[in-house]
C-alpha cells in the first residue's frame, strides 16, 4: 500500500520500542507497512490544555473545537503512566499522520501532535494558490530596501507577506497589526514557486468570491480578474494576479471603460484593481 506525506492512519498498533525513545508502529498488515514515531511527536494531555483553550478563543468553528477535544481524549488514551515509556507494546494508537520520510531506512516518520494531525499544509507541494491559511508571524524586516513579514504555516512551510500585500492601497511602513512576532493572522496564498510562497492580506483579495486562475488557459474574454499593480509602461499598467499571472491594462482602456475615479486616480504599485480579459 503506497504511503504519502500527509496521509492519516487510524487505530495502528505499537509493535515495539526502538532506539532513541521511538516506537515502531504497524500501519497495515497486508502488505506489511511500518512507521516510526518519536516521543517528541507524542503529545501529553497537559500539553493540549493550553492549545485547546487558545483554539476556542480564536476559532468559532464547532467542528474545530470538537476535533481538539477528540485529540485530547486520544492522547489521554494513548499516553502511558511511565514518562520514559509513553506507549506500550501492543497498544492501539487512535490516529497518526505521516509528516516526512526517512529515506535512509525507507520508513515514514509519524506524528500524533495536533498541530500536524490537523494541519492542511505539511509541505510546499500541498499548497494551493488561493487557499486560506492561519499563519504565525515569525519575523519582521523593516529595512528601507525591503519591508516584509515572514510567516510560518504549520511546522514546515514558510511564506512572505510583502509591503504591497498588506493593504488594498500602497503603504510606506508595515502596519502595527503585522509587526507582532508570534501573532496569528489569516492569509491567502497568492503565488507559489518551488519553496517561495507569496502571501496576501489585501482586503479585496481576501474575499472568497474573488476568482482565482492558475493558468492563462483558464481565462476567457470578458472574465473578471483581480490583481495588484506591480509596474507601468508607456502603454499601460502591469498587473499581477494569483499564481503569478501578469497582464497589461492599457491606459486607453482605463480612460474608455474605467470608473470616474480611475480617470483621475494615479495608480501606483500596490493598488489592487479589478479588470476584465
Amino acid at each position: 500500500m503506497p504511503c504519502s506525506i500527509g496521509q492519516v492512519f487510524h487505530n495502528v498498533k505499537v509493535e515495539k520500542k526502538v532506539f532513541g525513545n521511538s516506537y515502531l508502529l504497524r500501519l497495515s498488515t497486508v502488505p506489511a507497512m511500518f512507521g516510526l514515531l518519536h516521543k517528541t511527536q507524542i503529545p501529553r494531555p497537559e500539553d493540549l490544555v493550553e492549545q485547546e483553550d487558545a483554539e476556542e478563543d480564536t476559532n468559532d468553528s464547532r467542528d474545530a473545537k470538537k476535533r481538539a477535544k477528540t485529540l485530547k481524549k486520544n492522547a489521554e488514551k494513548t499516553v502511558g503512566s511511565d514518562k520514559d515509556n509513553l506507549l506500550e507494546v501492543g497498544q492501539i494508537v487512535p490516529e497518526v499522520r505521516v509528516k516526512e520520510f526517512n529515506y535512509f531506512d525507507g520508513l515514514p516518520i509519524l506524528s500524533m501532535r495536533p498541530a500536524i494531525v490537523k494541519s492542511e499544509t505539511l509541505n510546499y507541494k500541498t499548497l494551493t494558490v488561493g487557499a486560506f491559511h492561519t499563519a504565525t508571524i515569525e519575523s519582521v524586516v523593516a529595512d528601507e530596501s525591503a519591508k516584509r513579514v515572514y510567516l510560518k504555516i504549520g511546522d514546515f512551510v514558510r511564506g512572505v507577506l510583502t509591503l504591497e500585500h498588506m493593504a488594498d492601497h500602497p503603504v510606506k511602513v508595515i502596519p502595527p497589526k503585522f509587526s507582532q512576532v508570534g501573532k496569528q493572522i489569516k492569509v491567502r496564498v497568492f503565488a507559489v514557486s518551488d519553496r517561495t510562497v507569496e502571501l496576501t492580506k489585501k482586503d479585496t483579495l481576501m474575499k472568497e468570491k474573488v476568482p482565482v486562475y492558475t493558468s492563462v488557459t483558464d481565462l476567457r474574454p470578458g472574465m473578471p480578474v483581480y490583481g495588484v499593480v506591480v509596474g507601468s509602461t508607456e502603454h499601460g499598467l502591469v498587473v499581477k494576479s494569483f499564481a503569478g499571472l501578469k497582464g497589461l491594462l492599457r491606459h486607453d482602456d482605463v480612460k474608455e471603460f474605467g470608473a470616474k475615479k480611475l480617470k483621475t486616480l494615479d495608480l501606483k504599485p500596490g493598488h489592487v484593481i479589478k479588470a476584465y480579459t
